[in-house]
């Protein structure tokens, strides 16, 4: 669905399906995630979209999937109409971050929630500036 390393400017929403997110490094592949499709962070991508970042991860589909593929502008729009959607964004961001770090770095479940902590208002904050939602 996406592949580490590649730079792409979209968020991708799962609609139907579950999907992995895979960590290649040292020739291996490792699964780091997991989306699914309705669940509270069934979307992938946010970072690129967010920062122009290539792709930290490689997203392939463990079931048959279907997903949406928005812009920035398309995105916009969604986040101008439901400001609160940056704040679950942000959260599922920093968490994700946490959890490629922590596998990355081979921390334990202590370091993760340290790590988780400090980039929950980090990443809001970075939503909010770049969408100018104030």
């Amino acid at each position: 669905m996406t592949q580490q390393g590649d730079v792409a400017h979209w968020l991708y929403v799962l609609t139907a399906g579950e999907a992995h997110a895979v960590l290649e490094e040292d020739g291996q592949r490792r699964v780091v995630g997991t989306i699914t499709a309705g669940g509270p962070d069934s979307f992938f991508g946010e970072m690129g979209m967010l920062t122009g970042a290539p792709r930290t991860v490689s997203v392939i589909a463990h079931t048959d999937a279907d997903c949406y593929r928005l812009d920035k502008t398309g995105f916009e729009e969604i986040l101008r109409a439901r400001p609160a959607i940056a704040e679950g964004i942000s959260e599922v961001v920093a968490r994700r971050r946490a959890d490629l770090t922590a596998a990355q770095q081979k921390l334990d479940e202590s370091a993760r929630q340290r790590l988780l902590a400090a980039n929950r208002h980090e990443f809001l904050g970075r939503i909010r500036r770049f969408f100018a939602l104030g």
